[in-house]
C-alpha cells in the first residue's frame, strides 16, 4: 500500500499555537521550530502524516495519531505506536517507509508499507 500527499507551504505560515498542539506532537513542533523557515517543515510533516493516513486507510487514523520523527541524519520515520505495531503484526508488514521533500512553495511526502 502507498499513500502520497502534496501541500502548498503558504498554508502553514503563521499557524497558531492551539492548531499546532492539536495536529502536531511536541517532538514535531520542536523539530520544525528549530528552523528559520518552520512553515516548510510543518508542511512536510503534515504531508507525511497524510500520506501515512492514506497508506493505512483501513485503520481510520487521523493525523494527530501519527508522529513523524527524524533520525540523526535527518531521515524521517514514523514513530510506530502500539496500535500500528498490532496492525503490522496482524497483516505481516515489516515497516512503513516515508520520504519528505519540499521546495519554496510546495511540500510532498510518500508512505509505503513493506511486507
Amino acid at each position: 500500500m502507498v499513500g502520497i500527499d502534496i501541500e502548498q507551504v503558504d498554508r502553514f505560515k503563521n499557524l497558531d499555537t492551539h492548531l499546532k498542539q492539536r495536529v502536531y506532537t511536541k517532538n514535531e513542533i520542536e523539530y520544525c521550530e528549530k528552523f528559520e523557515n518552520s512553515s516548510i517543515h510543518f508542511a512536510g510533516i503534515w504531508c507525511a502524516k497524510e500520506a501515512v493516513v492514506k497508506c493505512l486507510s483501513e485503520l481510520n487514523l487521523v493525523v494527530s495519531e501519527i508522529e513523524i520523527l527524524h533520525q540523526n541524519n535527518g531521515a524521517p520515520y514514523v514513530n510506530v505506536t502500539p496500535k500500528l505495531q498490532q496492525y503490522f503484526d496482524d497483516k505481516k508488514f515489516k515497516n512503513i517507509h516515508i520520504s519528505i521533500s519540499h521546495i519554496n512553495q510546495n511540500a510532498i511526502a510518500i508512505a509505503m508499507l513493506e511486507k
